[in-house]
């Protein structure tokens, strides 16, 4: 079955009746959901998703991964430009670790590990990870990551 509409001009029809937010809010009372908040209605984002009831598609979950990825890797970028340097795998599990803590603490918060990464002192990097807290909250991601550093 076809269809014989405009979409991006039923798009545009829907952001006046829907609105169009960027943050999560409650469909019933319009409030952004916060960490702590009692939702009334459905969790709901961008023009009418409903989050508990449509959900994202993979394709739209990876697009937005995608974003969030060029986002971390440009502040990277901004302001560790010598990442760029490293192999393909190295600078995957740069942007791994911006992406899971904030690439503000990244930068701010590891500055032994990101010394011994431009150095190219693996093993030193490593061990930056294995004596964090971090390395004992994230489980087997921290594992992951060390050997892919490491293996280069």
């Amino acid at each position: 079955m076809s269809q014989n509409f405009d979409v991006s001009a039923m798009v545009e029809q829907l952001i006046p009746e829907e609105s169009e937010r960027y943050f999560v809010y409650d469909d019933a009372t319009g409030k952004t959901i916060l960490k702590g908040s009692t939702v009334v209605g459905n969790p709901t984002i961008g023009i009418g998703r409903n989050l508990s009831g449509e959900g994202l598609s993979d394709a739209e979950a990876r697009y937005l991964c995608a974003n969030d990825v060029l986002r971390v890797s440009a502040e990277l970028d901004s302001d560790i430009a010598w990442w760029r340097g490293l192999s393909p795998m190295r600078q995957m599990q740069i942007v791994d670790m911006a992406f899971n803590m904030g690439e503000r603490a990244l930068v701010n918060e590891w500055p032994n590990f990101l010394a011994a990464m431009q150095a190219g002192n693996w093993q030193a990097a490593v061990n930056e990870l294995q004596t964090s807290l971090w390395w004992q909250q994230v489980g087997q991601r921290g594992p992951m990551i060390a050997s892919r550093i490491l293996a280069g």
